[in-house]
């Protein structure tokens, strides 16, 4: 994985970037990153180590008040942890294309 870290670190350093216009929460500390500089060292370090379970982003990102969730792939091992952290949030799951549909009927309604 030391590896794709460094084709991670060469790759993220030829782009033009700019700060993003949401949050990118990392799971490396459970919060946004703050500058640039450290998004892109989060994303890096991301590669070869998660970092700790708590604090979790999904627990910053209910305690800033957000309360739908979509969770995007196969398996629902986020809804689960969800579950643990809140049970008050929806959660919505999209693994293929009738859930796609499932979920954008709801997000619609």
């Amino acid at each position: 994985m030391e590896g794709a870290k460094i084709k991670v670190a060469d790759a993220l350093a030829g782009l033009r970037t700019q700060l993003p216009k949401v949050p990118v929460v990392f799971q490396r500390h459970g919060r946004p990153g703050g500058g640039i500089a450290e998004i892109k060292e989060l994303l890096v370090r991301q590669v070869t180590s998660f970092g700790p379970l708590e604090p979790s982003p999904m627990q910053w990102l209910v305690a800033e008040g957000f309360t739908r969730f979509i969770e995007l792939g196969p398996g629902n091992v986020l809804s689960g942890l969800m579950k643990r952290i809140n049970k008050d949030v929806e959660m919505l799951s999209v693994s293929d294309v009738p859930t796609l549909d499932a979920t954008v009927a709801k997000l619609k309604a």
